[in-house]
């Protein structure tokens, strides 16, 4: 570009624009163009590109993977320092970010301007070097949650797309956050947020995911043999379409032989599969005077006809919608009143929401579990929770020293930060659970 497009460029952007950040505009146009889509806001190379700059903040004292850890300190600068250590080490990281985009928030990066920045521009800004940071901590089989409500949602799935790449994409769980009482408006009552879960790379995933049995779906493995416990499901469905290998006799106890209805459904298996289940011992006839089956005479048959199937001891197959009984906002802030002992944090996540999640994938000891916007500390709760299973994971918690308000409950009953109220949880959890865990607390120091 010669001078005098520089000098128009400068024009149009304000004659107070410098030489560099005339060159940072030019190579964030030039990065626009080189993909075939992307959301954009100005200086995102440079956000990009500071991510990976040296740093000079340490940890005091120095981080070890080999306990529960605590960090006080700048998530950004944190993450920063964490990766230049333990780069690819981190088996989960979960995200609960500031998403209310319209207001002001703490996580400003900027260390000049008018004060805190309330645009949807600053949250892009605040939240991309972050999640920048967390796929270079992620292993390649690593796991990120990010919860998120509708109007960010577009946003985080967009950056997260560009960053982790929509292949490494698994799914979107939805979770009911609160009912729809309240106040009518003009409009639907928001009852539910999300959470988007990615993977560094999907092809690293060589086992499948499990969730625990609910008590309703416990209850319908009623029945019990020398393999355990299983439910019945016919092996009639009147859904399938009516398919000739699908349509073959089968014969009854009584010697007859049955058939689904000639117009509508058919059996589940076709006939070589069929015989494979019934040597296994998996199929069983349960006579009955409304069988929906007819014998060859046209007469309804005295038997129906069932496939066992087992109770996984891994669990069942986990669904995008997540059970009710994980608990809602109002659930989560009555169980963090009862273990403080005062109402101290207005939207904390349910510990059974966040422990759910943890335990849907494989894990062994010493995994590293991540949230960098710590909280409360439900994620560290959640995760000693899990490790009553015998795993021995990790936690690593951020959380900077954020003050409690003034007038908050928080700070009437001691509390003067975030993060103190965030160890004193996880203390108090420790307690409540009756364990032999500690955890260790750090500080972020710059030089």
């Amino acid at each position: 570009m010669n001078q005098d497009q520089l000098n128009k460029l400068k024009k149009a952007l304000g004659e107070q624009a410098s030489q560099t950040e005339l060159q940072e505009f030019l190579q964030d146009i030039e990065d626009l163009l080189s993909k075939p889509y992307q959301l954009y806001w100005p200086n995102k190379y440079t956000a990009h590109k500071s991510v990976f700059l040296p740093t000079t903040n340490k940890l005091d004292p120095t981080f070890s993977d080999k306990e529960h850890t605590y960090i006080v300190g700048d998530n950004l600068h944190a993450m920063q320092v964490l990766n230049q250590s333990h780069k690819n080490a981190f088996k989960c990281i979960y995200l609960d970010p500031p998403y209310n985009t319209g207001k002001a928030f703490v996580y400003n990066d900027k260390k000049h301007g008018n004060g805190l920045e309330n645009s949807r521009v600053s949250w892009l800004k605040m939240i991309y070097p972050r999640l920048i940071l967390c796929r270079e901590l992620l292993q390649e089989n690593g796991v990120l949650f990010v919860s998120i409500d509708d109007h960010a949602q577009p946003l985080i799935r967009n950056i997260c797309d560009e960053i982790f790449g929509a292949h490494h994409f698994i799914c979107t769980f939805v979770w009911r956050r609160s009912g729809a009482g309240g106040l009518r408006g003009k409009f639907p009552v928001p009852t539910h947020e999300y959470i988007l879960c990615y993977t560094k790379d999907i092809h690293a995933h060589k086992e499948a995911w499990f969730a625990p049995y609910s008590q309703e779906s416990l209850s319908d493995f009623k029945h019990k043999d020398h393999l355990g416990a299983y439910k019945r499901q016919a092996l009639y469905l009147s859904t399938l379409r009516p398919s000739s290998s699908q349509n073959y006799p089968i014969e009854l106890p009584d010697g007859t032989l049955a058939t689904p209805p000639s117009n509508r459904g058919a059996w589940r298996y076709i006939e070589s599969k069929y015989q494979q289940e019934l040597n296994k011992g998996n199929i069983e006839f349960i006579r009955s005077q409304k069988s929906p089956l007819f014998l060859s005479n046209g007469q309804s048959a005295s038997y129906n006809i069932y496939t066992k199937q087992y109770m996984n001891p891994q669990g069942s197959n986990p669904s995008t919608l997540l059970p009710e009984s994980l608990g809602q906002t109002r659930s989560a802030r009555a169980e963090l009143k009862k273990l403080m002992g005062a109402d101290v944090f207005d939207y904390a996540k349910p510990v059974k929401l966040i422990q759910y999640l943890f335990s849907l994938f494989p894990s062994k000891p010493l995994d590293l579990f991540l949230d960098p916007f710590s909280g409360s500390g439900t994620s560290a709760h959640a995760l000693l929770k899990l490790n009553q299973d015998g795993i021995q994971r990790r936690f690593v918690m951020i959380q900077q020293e954020e003050p409690c308000p003034k007038n908050s409950n928080a700070f009437r009953v001691g509390y003067r930060s975030i993060s103190e109220l965030g160890q004193a949880r996880i203390k108090r959890s420790i307690q409540e659970m009756n364990l032999d865990v500690e955890f260790k607390t750090i500080r972020l120091k710059s030089h």
